[in-house]
């Protein structure tokens, strides 16, 4: 992994359901739309590229390309850089809580953002009942809806749309904030785009 990023969550994958539930399925009802609006019959498989430190966005569109057939649906999300350098995206301190059986803990987040690089720096402290604080740090690229259009047709790929929200509803991308910040301080921020495989 990145020297740059540390995270208690993929140090132990199975919290991060816990800490970032679904309960509304959302994310499955997003894909479901896009398979049915974009796909001749659902997918017979899917290949999930995770996170990515998103530092050289060049090489990873053709990283994303080289396991694509034409037709492959691509599904991405990223940081909104709209949201975060022109609207209201940027918060320096964002408090969180997690309060289930399985795990409890108060997060702390810490962000910087260098508008000039376009990079958000989030530095969490988890604080675990009976454990010693844990602290992470992420860099995150923010990247303009223009400029993932570019990438993804850069790699050969036709971009069909994009969206800041799950529920396909057309808007500026500006990704104006409707909901409170997660444990990540990033909720409502995204911006979600497809792609197909030329």
């Amino acid at each position: 992994m990145d020297a740059r990023v540390h995270n208690l969550l993929y140090d132990n994958p199975r919290l991060y359901d816990i800490v970032f539930p679904d309960a509304g399925e959302t994310e499955l009802a997003m894909c479901r739309t896009a398979f049915s609006r974009w796909l001749a019959a659902p997918p017979q498989s899917a290949l999930d590229l995770g996170c990515g430190t998103a530092m050289n966005l060049e090489r990873t569109f053709a990283t994303f390309a080289a396991h694509a057939h034409p037709g492959t649906l691509l599904l991405f999300d990223l940081l909104n850089a709209r949201c975060y350098l022109e609207g209201d995206g940027f918060q320096e301190r964002v408090d969180g809580k997690v309060d289930t059986p399985e795990f409890s803990a108060t997060t702390v987040s810490i962000h910087t953002l260098d508008r000039d690089a376009r990079l958000l720096a989030r530095t969490r402290t988890w604080r675990i009942p009976g454990q010693p604080d844990v602290v992470d740090h992420a860099e995150y690229r923010l990247i303009y809806p223009e400029e993932a259009r570019r990438l993804a047709e850069g790699a050969g790929f036709e971009w069909l749309a994009g969206y800041d929200n799950r529920e396909f509803r057309e808007s500026g991308l500006t990704g104006t904030i409707k909901a409170t910040p997660d444990c990540a301080g990033m909720h409502g921020r995204k911006l979600y785009a497809f792609a197909r495989k030329t």
